[in-house]
């Protein structure tokens, strides 16, 4: 069954009613005589998206007094994800930068 521009409009309007009531989601509906499967359905659907922040942590470098690295070998960051990130150590930083952009780590 397809909805109308104005059942959207509406079932928006009651969500950010029941948003801004204070009310829990279930006495908000038998207050207002709504079935609750279809309010939460509709709250669902219309929810704002969430803003995602992405922010770079600060990195504390220290030598490894048990290790040596050589001037080939890459730095390896390692991602909250469990990804091992390998970057030569020769890499220029605009290569860098696009890497970190492309991974949605930076915005430029």
């Amino acid at each position: 069954m397809w909805r109308s521009d104005t059942d959207i409009q509406d079932w928006k309007a009651i969500i950010t009613d029941w948003a801004e009531s204070g009310s829990t989601q279930k006495a908000y509906c038998d207050q207002h005589h709504i079935k609750f499967h279809n309010f939460i359905y509709y709250r669902k659907k219309y929810r704002p998206a969430k803003k995602i922040t992405k922010k770079l942590l600060p990195v504390r470098l220290s030598p490894d007094r048990t290790t040596v690295q050589s001037a080939s070998e890459p730095y390896q960051l390692k991602l909250r994800n469990g990804a091992v990130l390998s970057i030569p150590m020769k890499s220029d930083s605009s290569s860098l930068t696009q890497l970190l952009t492309i991974l949605g780590v930076f915005e430029c």
